[in-house]
């Protein structure tokens, strides 16, 4: 049932270090956002470990780009060893702690909203379409964690992210990646393009994180691999450049219509 909080063991991130086989390609830089709303990141080693395997992936996210109430992803999608996309549905997924914006209260009482878990698999992700994206609340002292549960083990050779579009504030800034409860990634994730960008003319948003030392693999995914650095972000609202509030105030309402 979507909406399900499984009971999946709680993860312990070793903060500056990843027991792993070295990725030369980098591809898991991590460095610290300032700019984001959540706890400060640390930098870690760019390490990620060569095609792990499990029977349960977690993606918890850290911070956003800095709206204080809501987070949100387009989609993601999981490829095994063979460079094939890992099929899932509504009976492997589930988020904590809260699903979607559907529970809310103010959400359900007119009628709930589309942006829900389902939105994550449905495949199409290059969009500014919020029928087509994923929302829940935020609050910056407890991560939001997405599980994928799987009834035999897969092997994971990459792992695409494509962060919420709509209102790309909302986006996942920073994220820990688990199989099992072992740590396989931590850092950062790229901002989508506003609907006025010229590069959201290309459709093209959606970031990979290798976990491979296939050098075609890498070679495909080159310009997908996000290498964080000094990054300036800009805050959309409804595609109007804004800034961040200090402090977060109460959580504001958020429809298709709007937000």
């Amino acid at each position: 049932e979507e909406g399900a909080s499984p009971k999946g063991p709680e993860g312990v991130v070793s903060r500056g270090r990843n027991i792993s086989t070295p990725n030369p390609y980098g591809a898991a830089a991590a460095l610290g956002r300032s700019g984001s709303s959540g706890a400060p990141r640390e930098a870690l080693s760019p390490l990620t470990p060569n095609l792990p395997s499990g029977f349960i992936f977690k993606l918890v996210m850290h911070a956003t780009l800095g709206c204080p109430h809501y987070i949100g992803l387009n989609g993601l999608e999981l490829y095994d060893e063979n460079g094939c996309v890992i099929e899932f549905d509504a009976s492997n997924v589930a988020a904590e702690p809260v699903a979607s914006i559907n529970d809310m209260p103010d959400v359900a009482a007119r009628g709930g909203d589309v942006r829900t878990l389902d939105k994550l698999y449905d495949a199409l992700n290059d969009t500014f379409d919020d029928n087509h994206m994923w929302l829940t609340p935020f609050d910056p002292d407890t991560p939001t964690t997405l599980y994928i549960h799987f009834r035999e083990p897969i092997t994971i050779s990459m792992l695409k992210v494509w962060n919420y579009a709509k209102t790309p504030n909302r986006g996942c800034a920073a994220c820990s990646v688990y199989m099992d409860d072992a740590l396989l990634f931590e850092g950062d994730l790229r901002q989508s393009p506003s609907r006025t960008d010229s590069a959201a003319t290309l459709l093209d948003m959606c970031q990979s994180i290798l976990f491979s030392q296939d050098a075609d693999l890498l070679a495909r995914e080159a310009n997908h691999i996000f290498q964080p650095g000094d990054v300036k972000l800009q805050l959309f609202n409804d595609n109007v450049p804004v800034s961040c509030p200090k402090t977060p105030t109460n959580r504001p309402g958020t429809s298709v219509v709007g937000q």
